[in-house]
């Protein structure tokens, strides 16, 4: 079944223990891909309580949403290596990343509704970020440096636009 394309307002959580970040890996769009947590918002749901049910579904960590740090959006015609979801589906995203303050996690990582591409989750330290294939393709040169930043208190909230 296919589907229209349409604006899709979704989340991403960063969420930080002991220098390692919680970070999800599927197999979309490639086989291996990691990605922040999170996912599309549903109606009369706030981006704040998206991000944190989205976070609880996939992985089993609790956390608040502290503040948002980036608006980014997907633009799919506008990505060269675009194929659609098998489903059909065609999203332009708008994604709003928020810093997320952990909680409580499980004692084995792990949320009771994983995304269907979802193959696991796993903290993965800060100095290996930049090894992973991840998406945004952007992601692992940046990821790092945006946690050091937050955590020292010079972090700007950044609309970034579309990127890949």
């Amino acid at each position: 079944m296919t589907d229209s394309p349409r604006l899709r307002p979704a989340t991403s959580a960063i969420v930080v223990k002991n220098d390692h970040v919680l970070l999800v890996t599927g197999n979309y769009p490639w086989p291996g891909c990691w990605s922040l947590p999170g996912g599309g918002q549903e109606l009369y749901e706030s981006l704040a309580e998206g991000v944190e049910r989205e976070l609880l579904e996939e992985t089993g960590v609790r956390a608040r949403a502290v503040e948002m740090m980036r608006i980014r959006e997907y633009i799919p015609p506008r990505d060269p290596a675009f194929q659609p979801r098998p489903t059909g589906y065609v999203n332009h995203r708008i994604d709003a990343l928020f810093w997320c303050e952990l909680i409580s996690e499980p004692t084995t990582l792990g949320g009771a509704n994983a995304d269907t591409y979802q193959t696991g989750c796993e903290w993965v330290p800060l100095d290996k970020i930049a090894e992973l294939s991840m998406v945004p393709t952007t992601m692992p040169a940046e990821l790092a440096k945006m946690v050091r930043a937050y955590q020292s208190g010079t972090w700007t909230f950044q609309y970034v636009g579309h990127t890949l």
